[in-house]
């Protein structure tokens, strides 16, 4: 998800904050968790009475294993970027790191692939170096993202030539 951040009259410039898509909130997760354990729990329990005994060992293992899936993937989801521009300066805010490129120096490169089913890799460069940004965001979001983020280095460094 993109999110488009005008400024205010006190300030300058422009930010886009950068989200995946959370398709789940914690609640649902809990939820959906608290259902497959009690399905898996349940069928182990009929599985015993019907002579299984490794049928409750391998049900807590299986509600281990998805517990922990869940877990990884809503930390996943947890990532955001924040990129913003101004006529002097393009931070990048992201993974608890802050990446700083002067506008007049800085473009965007776009990497294709190394392999066919690998998506093309979007980076801020200047002075030899480079982070790359919306890594997280699906094919269609990363191209909307890249014609927002040419139209924003277009106008700051408009900006930043006639000042």
């Amino acid at each position: 998800m993109i999110e488009y951040r005008d400024p205010t009259a006190s300030e300058e410039g422009l930010a886009l904050r950068l989200t995946p898509n959370r398709s789940a909130r914690p609640r649902e997760l809990v939820m959906c968790f608290a259902a497959l354990g009690a399905a898996a729990m349940g069928t182990a329990w009929i599985a015993s009475l019907q002579g299984n005994v490794f049928a409750p060992a391998f049900a807590v293992l299986d509600v281990a294993v998805i517990g922990a899936c869940l877990w990884l993937v809503r930390r996943r989801l947890g990532r955001e970027e924040t990129i913003s521009f101004t006529p002097e300066s393009v931070v990048v805010h992201g993974a608890g790191a802050e990446v700083r490129f002067q506008t007049a120096w800085v473009r965007l490169e776009v990497e294709p692939g190394a392999t066919r089913n690998e998506h093309e890799r979007l980076l801020l460069r200047s002075h030899g170096r480079s982070t790359e940004i919306g890594a997280f965001l699906a094919e269609a979001e990363r191209a909307e993202l890249k014609r927002k983020v040419f139209d924003a280095l277009a106008t700051m460094k408009g900006a930043a030539r006639y000042r």
